[in-house]
C-alpha cells in the first residue's frame, strides 16, 4: 500500500508501465521486433525461458509463450 496511488492522482503515465508488475523475464524489442509484436507475429528468440515479457524502453508490449525450440507466439498484447 505504500506505493499505491490516490485515484485523483492517477495519470496515464502512472499506469502506462505495467512491466514492473509482471514477474516474467524481459526481452527488449528493437524496431523490427516491435513491429512484429504489434502485428501479433511469431518471434524467434533463443532463451531458456518458456514465457517472456517483450518490452520497449521498459514499457510492456506483450507476453509471449514458447511453442517450439526458439519459436514464441503472442499470449497477450499489452499495448
Amino acid at each position: 500500500l505504500s506505493e499505491a496511488f490516490e485515484i485523483e492522482n492517477v495519470t496515464e503515465e502512472a499506469v502506462k508501465d505495467v512491466s514492473s508488475f509482471i514477474p516474467l523475464p524481459k526481452i527488449e524489442a528493437d524496431q523490427k521486433m516491435k513491429n512484429d509484436v504489434l502485428n501479433g507475429r511469431e518471434l524467434s528468440i533463443k532463451t531458456e525461458y518458456d514465457t517472456i515479457l517483450i518490452v520497449e524502453n521498459n514499457i510492456a508490449l506483450a507476453v509471449y509463450k514458447k511453442t517450439g525450440e526458439s519459436t514464441f507466439k503472442c499470449e497477450r498484447g499489452l499495448w
